[in-house]
């Protein structure tokens, strides 16, 4: 966790299975993106992708 130590922050990028999601996460890197959260998309696509984020958050934070 070498990242840590100086206080860097360390993006996993191409994260594809909940098996490398896992692999990463006890590496300590906590932030990651890949086909394992969603397929490239277009700008015009991004408003409505960020929306679903949100409601989603929020849906787990009401059930918390």
């Amino acid at each position: 966790k070498i990242a840590d130590v100086y206080g860097l922050e360390t993006v996993a990028e191409g994260v594809e299975s909940v098996e490398q999601l896992n692999q990463i996460s006890d590496l300590g890197i906590h932030v990651v993106q890949g086909y394992y959260y969603s397929k490239p998309i277009s700008n015009s696509e991004v408003p409505a992708s960020v929306s679903l984020i949100n409601s989603q958050a929020q849906h787990r934070q009401r059930a918390a």
